[in-house]
């Protein structure tokens, strides 16, 4: 995972010699990267290559061992609690296995978040929820539950 090292005011995502460490193990060694906006950006390899500790840590949910880390142009391991909530509301993952909770319909999961974070009424939320269902294409099936539907679907609730 290399890119060019020097960063630029539109880049979403930049790791410079970012390293991450859990007791002697260590998971990141010199990460140099960076994402800029509407690039598509992919990170595989087998497991325990540190995938899933790289989006923990573009999350704020892990801090890096070293190197510097930007998202959106923040430090994320200088931010406050307030800030990452903030940032972390202008970012978004898509979770392997849907990450949607079974005992709710697909628009009370999408509804979640909104509910969470306040500020909307309901009549708000019922239309953004209606909304986002439609731009995937699921504008029928926000009544249905995880179970119900396909993978496909799954991805895009």
């Amino acid at each position: 995972m290399s890119s060019n090292p020097s960063q630029t005011m539109d880049e979403v995502v930049r790791f410079d010699a970012v390293g991450k460490v859990f007791g002697t193990r260590e998971v990141l060694k010199d990460q140099t990267f960076s994402v800029k906006p509407g690039e598509l950006f992919v990170i595989i390899g087998p497991s325990g290559t540190g995938k899933s500790v790289t989006l923990k840590l573009i999350a704020g949910l892990l801090h890096p061992t070293q190197g510097s880390l930007k998202v959106l142009g923040q430090e994320v391991s200088q931010c406050s609690s307030k800030a990452l909530a903030q940032l972390r509301r202008r970012i978004g993952f898509l979770f392997q296995g849907g990450a949607l909770l079974g005992w709710k319909t697909l628009a009370e999961n999408i509804a979640l978040p909104l509910i969470e974070h306040g500020g909307l009424s309901a009549r708000e939320i019922k239309t953004r929820v209606a909304d986002a269902l439609a731009e995937v294409g699921l504008q029928d099936a926000g009544e249905l539950y995880p179970a119900e539907v396909s993978g496909g679907m799954l991805k895009r609730a």
